[in-house]
């Protein structure tokens, strides 16, 4: 590791640790108390987006209040998106999503928070972990179980099935 890439890494790091701070004592709720829920995404993939885009609007008309919030793994974005994004323009030098949009995303208290993305991506994990959740909903990898309290193995699944699949755990827990 260079110079340059250990300080990035520090200072990630250090602007993670106040919000660490502030998290909610995790709680397994069952789908009927979820009212909050933020959803994170790699938006770079048109099919998966169309698909989270009609969960989160199944999810509105069963009255649940939705956040969506995607990356978008470039400079710049593209115009009349129908959800919040942001792109790599919106990240300081050491990764870390800054600006308005972010911080208001930050500032909600959310049941449960949805990640929809694999694999390490800087500026989404760094949400995931900063966004105050009383739960974390993400997709099954090595190394990144102490991230999430429910994961679902994504096994090149087509997103649509993952997102059945997620609907139907929810449902399942605690389910008096």
């Amino acid at each position: 590791m260079g110079l340059k890439s250990g300080l990035q890494q520090m200072a990630y790091k250090q602007a993670l640790k106040p919000h660490l701070a502030q998290q909610p004592a995790p709680q397994a709720l069952n789908f009927l108390q979820l009212q909050k829920i933020a959803i994170l995404f790699d938006a770079s993939s048109a099919s998966n987006t169309e698909a989270i885009l009609a969960y989160a609007k199944s999810l509105q008309k069963m009255k649940k209040e939705v956040q969506l919030l995607a990356y978008w793994p470039e400079k710049e974005l593209p115009e009349g998106l129908p959800y919040e994004a942001f792109s790599t323009k919106a990240l300081n030098w050491a990764g870390v999503p800054k600006g308005e949009q972010i911080d208001a995303f930050l500032a909600h208290k959310y049941d449960l928070l949805i990640a929809l993305y694999v694999g390490e991506q800087l500026p989404l994990d760094f949400l995931l972990q900063a966004a105050p959740s009383k739960m974390r909903l993400g997709f099954f990898e090595e190394g990144r179980t102490d991230q999430f309290d429910l994961m679902v193995h994504a096994a090149k699944k087509p997103m649509p099935a993952l997102l059945k699949e997620i609907h139907q755990y929810l449902e399942r827990i605690n389910k008096k």
